[in-house]
């Protein structure tokens, strides 16, 4: 029986590997960790998206339309909002209104 325990020690035909387990365990969790990124990065591209509609309103059409891409489009717009939010608005006092 010792001499079956020991001429089986290295065989990797002989009971559980555990090389293949912790080798499949591990690719489980990397594939369930891409997949959890991407739906995230898909989520979050998404909200971006929703803003910018709901920032610029017929004026997001206009770039997705007339660009190559949306993304281009996208990203020209997201610099428009931050230009118009670095600008100091102050608002005119009544006096100079018209």
């Amino acid at each position: 029986m010792a001499h079956e325990a020991a001429a089986s020690y290295g065989d990797p035909n002989v009971g559980i590997n555990w090389r293949t387990s912790i080798s499949t365990g591990i690719l489980i969790a990397i594939i369930v960790a891409v997949v959890l990124i991407a739906l995230a990065i898909g989520l979050w591209m998404m909200i971006r998206r929703r803003h910018l509609r709901e920032r610029f309103g017929p004026e997001y059409e206009r770039p997705v339309e007339a660009g190559d891409s949306r993304m281009a489009a996208e990203r020209d717009l997201r610099a428009r909002e931050q230009r118009h939010d670095d600008l100091e608005i102050k608002p005119l006092p009544s006096t100079t209104r018209q």
